[in-house]
């Protein structure tokens, strides 16, 4: 409930649900599930809590990009980060929303698979870009086909219910992963002893 407390001392609302401005709640379901789908999407990796900025407006933002396209320096990360205290932020699992949060992860993946035309020929113009782990021709030609699967482009662009079927899963397999939780605690002990 820190995520909670965060708001309430900035965003007060006595009126409103759990005490917090009905607009900062809904920016921060808005801007999580924006930053969930797209680094997902894009393998942004890195994604400890100390990467991740939560202003009082309720935007939630990814400040660090130096591993992308799949690179991770943590072993076995979750598909995306999605913490247990935002979803207890969010109302729970059961909640309007968590429920919202999903509606919009799903919108929003829809979305970018319904322009994959567009996104692969970006990827594709970066071939010579000088971006790290990107430019070598094998390298990139794996990324693009990385970001193929991700959009699960193996299914029409009409068949959202599956597409959105795929995802609530990995938002599922990441609320419940075991692994970012302990690497918080190593990376959060690492950076107490320097």
């Amino acid at each position: 409930m820190q995520i909670r407390s965060y708001f309430r001392k900035h965003s007060p609302d006595p009126n409103a649900e759990f005490g917090i401005e009905s607009e900062v709640m809904e920016t921060f379901i808005r801007s999580s599930a924006g930053y969930c789908v797209i680094t997902y999407v894009l393998g942004i990796g890195d994604r400890h809590l100390e990467n991740l900025m939560l202003k009082p407006t309720g935007h939630l933002l990814h400040i660090d990009f130096g591993f992308i396209f799949g690179k991770d320096p943590k072993p076995m990360p979750a598909p995306m980060r999605l913490t247990k205290e935002m979803v207890q932020c969010m109302g729970g699992k059961d909640s309007v929303g968590f429920a919202a949060f999903q509606r919009y992860c799903c919108q929003g993946y829809n979305i970018l698979r319904y322009k994959a035309p567009l996104i692969l020929s970006l990827l594709n113009l970066l071939k010579n870009s000088g971006i790290k782990d990107f430019c070598v021709t094998q390298n990139a030609n794996a990324v693009i086909e990385q970001v193929k699967e991700k959009l699960r482009l193996d299914l029409s662009v009409e068949d959202e219910a599956s597409a959105e079927e795929y995802l609530k899963a990995k938002l599922e397999d990441s609320v419940s992963a075991i692994m970012p939780v302990l690497m918080d605690m190593v990376h959060g002990a690492a950076v107490a002893t320097r």
